[in-house]
């Protein structure tokens, strides 16, 4: 019974729950990515057009 029981959970979690992390993972990552680039462009922006200009 143990045994029927660890192969359900270890194949619940390879199936379900370690693509569903790495998912959040990406979309994290790419949130940040998308943020950074936004925030790079506003420097380059203020750098290109002074702000008293």
């Amino acid at each position: 019974m143990v045994v029927i029981g660890g192969l359900i959970t270890s194949t619940l979690l390879t199936l379900l729950l370690v693509p569903t992390l790495y998912a959040m993972l990406e979309l994290r990552k790419e949130r940040r990515a998308k943020k950074r680039a936004a925030k790079r462009q506003d420097r380059e922006t203020e750098v290109l057009e002074p702000a008293g200009a």
